[in-house]
């Protein structure tokens, strides 16, 4: 998926040696996802890091410039950063097991530098939330708003506060237009009343107007429910 009207650039390789990264093809899918959702340059490495605290660690890094996208979400580089992680790791399918992380560097137009480092058991657990995020955005899509009910929390949500969140949105979508995709920014982990959470933030291309979209879910293994929706955040 792409987030309109940005535009693509070439990625740089940036090499640990003189020979150049060999990339299998579920890595070079995932740095070129990176690219049509983010755009910008990107340069890309392998490594590893040790300590005697953590032993060693296998790690791909991914470093994004000259983004549309990063600069527009400066204010909150930390979503930005977890989603470019997420969009590469997502890629790997089994590969994922040849790292222990995955890291995101950030280059702003200032030349500012923030770099970030995601646990690979960090982003499977995400990938595994993930699909109820798929879930609720496939409900939208086919205008079954109804059938969102059930996957709010009768922790978080009394029954009036259910109906009241589907009736807003379903007063809200036909502003926005036909719904074209669903573009992950990327994700926080949070605690809210006590819940663990991990927070997605994202945005819904629309044919006439795109709308924010942010959706909180239980971290519980066992809990699949949504504990806060909200179509701009």
């Amino acid at each position: 998926m792409k987030l309109p009207s940005l535009l693509i650039f070439l990625c740089v390789i940036l090499s640990a040696c003189t020979n150049l990264i060999k990339l299998t093809p579920n890595e070079d899918r995932g740095v070129k996802d990176v690219l049509d959702t983010y755009a910008g340059y990107c340069k890309y490495s392998i490594g590893e890091s040790a300590s005697t605290q953590d032993g060693t660690k296998k790690f791909f890094e991914l470093e994004l410039s000259k983004s549309d996208v990063v600069q527009k979400f400066s204010t909150m580089p930390d979503v930005v950063a977890s989603g470019i992680a997420y969009t590469f790791y997502d890629n790997l399918k089994d590969e994922s097991k040849n790292y222990n992380e995955v890291h995101s560097v950030l280059i702003f137009s200032n030349n500012k530098k923030i770099e970030y480092s995601y646990s690979t058991d960090s982003l499977a657990l995400i990938a595994s939330k993930m699909k109820i995020v798929d879930r609720i955005i496939n409900l939208i899509h086919a205008k079954n708003f109804n059938e969102l009910k059930p996957l709010l929390s009768d922790e978080a949500y009394a029954d009036s506060d259910k109906n009241n969140l589907i009736s807003n949105i379903k007063r809200l979508d036909p502003a926005f237009g036909t719904f074209k995709s669903f573009i992950v920014l990327g994700f926080r982990f949070e605690t809210i009343n006590n819940f663990n959470v991990v927070h997605v933030l994202g945005i819904m291309t629309r044919n006439k107007q795109n709308n924010r979209f942010s959706v909180k879910i239980n971290l519980k293994s066992s809990e699949d429910k949504v504990m806060y929706m909200d179509y701009d955040f």
